[in-house]
């Protein structure tokens, strides 16, 4: 059996991808005009780019920068599918909606191999707002958001097969679905202090194996790392206050605040005292005998939910008796919570 110790991860995950490229002298390449597609706003002030027509291979080893200006007017906007591969008749072969990515393969399925070698997408500091699907499926190890980012739509790096490493930035308020989902070999995340939400789905399916949240960090949305089947360890900050149905289903939240990989024989969960809320259905199939559960607990969902409704695993149907093992709340007619 795999044993799980605390971590203290701090500065470790603030070591990305940007700064091992720096050391590699990476060569930068600015895209083209003749390589864009675009078209202004009435009044001439704004730029959005509408598609990417050059050959991502000349990007191979190198930082692929999208200008922050085309003809003397600022980009601020990317449109829908403008560096989606074939946009409109594309699609991966194999990859169901619901097939996990496991170790090196796609379950059920292929994983395509990137034909590229970008090593960053670097998204200027002009860009307000990534339209859905933008840049679903451009394969690229990294990815620059800049800081004056405030949207990103539906699945817009979604099914990047190269992602490795992305930071969020705080200005950016609006995700939409799945932003990152099957990102499947995105291991390093890094939440800029000060963000108090993770969207929906936002990485789920996703190789995270070790994550950290910032103490900012208030709400967790529904299924934001569900299927994460690598996924390690997991530090749920203090100030968290909500968990959202299914946000970690398929993962599994052990001894502390951790979570590993699907079905590991983990058997203890700690809740921090910040949280207030939790989901029916927020923590699904996991194999959790002890609970130990904030005195300020309430649950709060659209329906009286119990334990069994949170957690829905077997382990604890088989073992109502283990309400003589929590620390700091019960079973009451092996249906509600009571706190002691």
């Amino acid at each position: 059996m795999k044993i799980l110790q605390r971590m203290a991860v701090a500065a470790v995950l603030v070591i990305t991808w940007t700064q091992a490229m720096a050391q590699e002298n990476v060569k930068h390449i600015v895209i083209p005009e003749s390589e864009l597609e675009f078209k202004a706003n009435d009044d001439f002030t704004e730029v959005t780019i509408t598609k990417f027509i050059g050959e991502v291979k000349n990007y191979d080893g190198a930082v692929m920068e999208i200008p922050a200006a085309i003809q003397g007017i600022t980009v601020t906007k990317i449109e829908q599918g403008a560096f989606m591969p074939g946009y409109g008749k594309w699609k991966r072969d194999n990859i169901g909606e619901y097939h996990s990515y496991l170790k090196k393969n796609i379950v059920n399925g292929t994983l395509s191999i990137p034909d590229t070698d970008i090593k960053e997408l670097f998204i200027p500091d002009s860009v307000t707002y990534i339209d859905k699907e933008a840049f679903r499926a451009f394969d690229v190890e990294s990815i620059r958001l800049p800081p004056s980012l405030k949207e990103i739509g539906d699945k817009a790096f979604a099914y990047n097969y190269a992602l490795r490493a992305v930071t969020l930035p705080i200005s950016c308020t609006a995700f939409k679905d799945g932003v990152f989902s099957y990102c499947v070999r995105l291991e390093t995340i890094v939440f800029e202090e000060g963000i108090e939400e993770i969207p929906e789905s936002i990485f789920s399916v996703c190789g995270i194996k070790n994550l950290t949240l910032p103490k900012s960090i208030k709400v967790i949305r529904a299924y934001a790392f569900a299927d994460c089947p690598l996924l390690e360890t997991i530090t749920l900050n203090e100030g968290l206050e909500r968990i959202e149905r299914e946000a970690f289903s398929g993962v599994e939240i052990g001894d502390g605040y951790y979570g590993v990989a699907r079905y590991a024989p983990l058997h203890s969960l700690s809740l921090p005292k910040s949280l207030l809320y939790i989901h029916s259905s927020a923590f699904s199939s996991t194999n959790i005998h002890d609970i130990t559960i904030p005195e300020n607990f309430s649950c709060l969902s659209d329906k009286d939910c119990t334990l069994l409704d949170i957690f829905k695993c077997d382990a604890v149907k088989r073992n109502l008796a283990l309400q003589k093992k929590l620390k700091s709340a019960v079973l009451q007619d092996e249906t509600k919570v009571k706190q002691n």
